[in-house]
């Protein structure tokens, strides 16, 4: 199966700036919302 994604929206609002969350494994940490974060901007199938 080879399909895109395009144009992916989240329910939510993160205020916190990328670079201020703290480095995990495979994201970043957001004491804001008390979530691990993945960016998939360069993610490639």
């Amino acid at each position: 199966m080879n399909e895109e994604l395009n144009n992916i929206r989240l329910k939510f609002n993160c205020p916190t700036d990328w670079n201020e969350m703290t480095n995990t494994t495979g994201g970043r940490h957001c004491n804001s919302c008390n979530k691990t974060v993945y960016d998939f901007t360069d993610a490639r199938p």
